[in-house]
């Protein structure tokens, strides 16, 4: 598309949005997995757990998307994520676990 400014605003605001979503669901399931008695101290070590990949492994990335170009960069970061998606089928039979033995 070239320089398009309507088009920059688009993805910057869904891209906002997809992160919300994201954030959004994180929470929730950091919530979901905190105990009543811990609350606190679980969510704050959960969500400080959390933020360690973003602060390490982002450092890194520009000087890589300039080594091996950036079509090349975002195909290797989709590739990454399949794993962490994969992980979802693991957690969601694990919740349905933990839902049975909360209710027994």
């Amino acid at each position: 598309l070239g320089h398009n400014l309507y088009w920059l605003g688009g993805v910057v605001a869904l891209e906002n949005l997809t992160i919300g979503l994201g954030r959004s669901a994180l929470l929730a399931f950091m919530a979901y997995l905190t105990n009543r008695r811990f609350t606190a101290t679980q969510f704050a070590l959960l969500a400080s757990l959390a933020g360690v990949p973003r602060v390490i492994v982002s450092a890194p990335t520009g000087w890589l998307a300039e080594q091996i170009g950036w079509v090349s960069f975002f195909i290797s970061c989709a590739l990454i994520a399949i794993p962490g998606l994969l992980l979802l089928l693991l957690f969601r039979s694990w919740l349905h676990e933990h839902d049975q033995s909360a209710v027994a």
